[in-house]
């Protein structure tokens, strides 16, 4: 049976590098089909840089960026994907932020699994 994939995550902002939706680490059995996601940015946030990232080892050394969304001002994006992104059992996805002017922002991955729900809510 199909299920659901939902991550979402959220920060106050601030300098650096920042995970905004933590490693999601698809289980045994499972697969993950990613076809939407998107962010919104703060009033006050500026030039900010937003990867889907993939990763076979949990982030520790492989890390592949599959897809990215440039705000350079406040606002809201979303983003299908024309070809949708699978992520096999064992490897893990997150969502990594980086800001030019720090502000609160928030971001969201879509998608179907093979089996189960993995999900937020």
């Amino acid at each position: 049976m199909a299920g659901v994939f939902q991550r979402f995550g959220s920060n106050p902002g601030g300098a650096g590098p920042l995970v905004l939706v933590v490693a999601s680490t698809v289980p045994t059995g499972n697969s993950v089909t990613i076809t939407d996601w998107g962010a919104t940015l703060g009033v006050g946030g500026a030039d900010t840089l937003l990867q889907l990232q993939l990763s076979t080892d949990n982030f520790a050394g492989s890390i592949v960026e599959v897809s990215r969304i440039e705000m350079p001002v406040a606002g809201t994006i979303s983003k299908t994907l024309g070809a949708p992104i699978r992520v096999q059992a064992g490897q893990s996805v997150r969502v990594l932020a980086s800001q030019g002017t720090p502000g609160e922002m928030s971001a969201e991955v879509l998608g179907q699994t093979s089996a189960g729900d993995i999900a937020d809510i």
